[in-house]
């Protein structure tokens, strides 16, 4: 969490906007141009969501995933495995995946992302309580 000050500006009114020009953000081969333009749709906001109380905890009553993200200067990574940590205290089982990328790994590290989402989704995905994936593979046999 020591970086948290560097990546972001707070105001007093409890709003932030990055500070670093995106350099926690964009992954080294990208074009500079198009992060550019990219962080100059960026602007403050309310930062004070992050502390309120959670009235409603979805993931005790849904499968969960998290991606980790080993580089991520915003979450940083031994803090994301508390997270994971805490939910699986409760009893919840979490399938976890790491990329070795930064905060926003839709941005900068689509593919890994994709292929947790299906991995996820495809683990979890059932009709007539039999999983997705049976039948898919049922499905794709009985076409040859």
């Amino acid at each position: 969490m020591d970086l948290v000050p560097i990546a972001f500006n707070f105001a007093e009114d409890g709003t932030w906007i990055t500070t670093l020009s995106g350099c926690w953000l964009t992954p080294a081969r990208s074009p500079m141009t198009r992060w550019t333009r990219y962080l100059a749709t960026l602007v403050r906001w309310n930062g004070k969501g992050m502390y309120l109380p959670i009235k409603h905890a979805e993931w005790r009553e849904i499968p969960v995933a998290y991606i980790h993200t080993t580089a991520d200067m915003t979450v940083p990574f031994d803090y994301q495995k508390s997270f994971v940590e805490g939910i699986e205290k409760t009893g919840r089982r979490v399938q976890t995946f790491e990329l070795a990328t930064g905060h926003c790994p839709n941005l900068t590290a689509t593919e890994g992302v994709v292929d947790a989402i299906n991995k996820t989704v495809e683990g979890w995905a059932t009709v007539d309580g039999v999983p997705l994936s049976c039948q898919m593979k049922k499905s794709v046999r009985s076409e040859k």
